[in-house]
């Protein structure tokens, strides 16, 4: 599976590998070898790591190194959320949110919008 077939779709996050899930909640495919900051050797992050900051990036997260490209996963439901949560709370989600994904542009990520991204690396 190419990472570009995930959009739209319920993903799992883990240390290497992206889970993509169907429309019943089983797996529908895998994406292997994802990089990200946090499980990249020193010298990778070096070459990376200033480019990014200044670009903005703040959060790498949702930012995943597939095949030498950077892509960042902007999670849909999350953004949904945030916005209607918002009239109680504030714009401050919503905008954090906005910020991370136009700061990985900046970067020259690739933005692949999911339905719902759910992270098991915390």
């Amino acid at each position: 599976m190419r990472i570009e077939e995930i959009a739209g779709k319920e993903t799992i996050i883990n240390k290497s590998t992206i889970t993509v899930l169907n429309d019943a909640g089983k797996t529908a495919g895998m994406i292997t070898g994802v990089k990200t900051f946090y499980t990249m050797q020193v010298r990778e992050k070096m070459e990376h790591y200033g480019n990014a900051r200044q670009a903005g990036v703040k959060n790498w997260s949702r930012l995943f190194l597939v095949n030498d490209q950077w892509y960042f996963i902007a999670d849909d439901a999350a953004l949904a959320d945030a916005k209607a949560w918002e009239s109680f709370s504030g714009p401050g989600q919503r905008e954090k949110l906005e910020q991370a994904e136009a700061a990985a542009i900046a970067f020259g990520a690739t933005v692949i919008h999911v339905k719902r991204a759910k992270d098991t690396r915390k």
